[in-house]
């Protein structure tokens, strides 16, 4: 089974490359279509640091429970 992360990341890598398509495509980094795509872009790399940090959380707070438990 695919996780979540892994879809991001795929969907990252499309908006990537869409995006440097774009750039070639209008010769210029301030063309409408290109800074559109390169907030798509930076939309998915802040889901994807807050995926990973809210999952950080989760297994820092495990571990604190684990160790809890232990004494």
């Amino acid at each position: 089974m695919v996780n979540r992360n892994m879809l991001v990341q795929v969907r990252i890598e499309r908006a990537r490359n869409r995006l440097h398509i774009l750039a070639e495509k209008h010769h210029d980094l301030q063309h409408p279509a290109v800074l559109k795509q390169s907030m798509v872009l930076d939309e998915l790399i802040n889901q994807y640091n807050m995926e990973g940090e809210q999952q950080r959380l989760i297994e820092s707070r495990k571990l604190l429970e684990n160790k809890h438990t232990l004494y």
